[in-house]
């Protein structure tokens, strides 16, 4: 019968919040719980924290280091602007596409003043 087995479930419902033992089981597992779910979640920002600046460093890195090489080879093409070598023989001489060391050095033309990495800033602005 429905009725009896729904009367039974209510009558150990019944039976358990009315056992101060149990109660105080419960409560003690309900505090374990909550304890160790804090414990996993601050375990997990730990993890999440250190995923995150390791990654950031690396990206940091090779950013830094693409930068660095960039600003190397804009120097270089300076310099051989500079001895007034034509474009064409740049390009050949540091085996770089012409049409990078043209923009390069129109950079160069237009603002005579600017650092390496400026231009480096300017060709990367550019490009995006």
């Amino acid at each position: 019968k429905p009725g009896a087995l729904v009367q039974n479930i209510h009558n150990k419902v019944m039976e358990v919040k009315n056992d101060r033992k149990l109660e105080v089981e419960f409560m003690t597992l309900e505090e374990k719980y909550r304890d160790k779910l804090e414990e996993g979640l601050e375990i997990g920002k730990e993890i999440g924290l250190e995923q995150g600046l390791e990654q950031g460093l690396e990206q940091g890195l090779e950013q830094g280091l693409e930068q660095g090489l960039m600003q190397g080879l804009v120097a270089v093409i300076r310099k051989k602007y500079e001895k007034k070598l034509p474009v064409e023989e740049i390009a050949d001489l540091l085996e770089q596409e012409e049409v990078y060391v043209r923009q390069v050095v129109e950079l160069f033309k237009s603002d005579q003043a600017l650092t390496d990495a400026q231009v480096v800033e300017k060709l990367q602005k550019q490009k995006s």
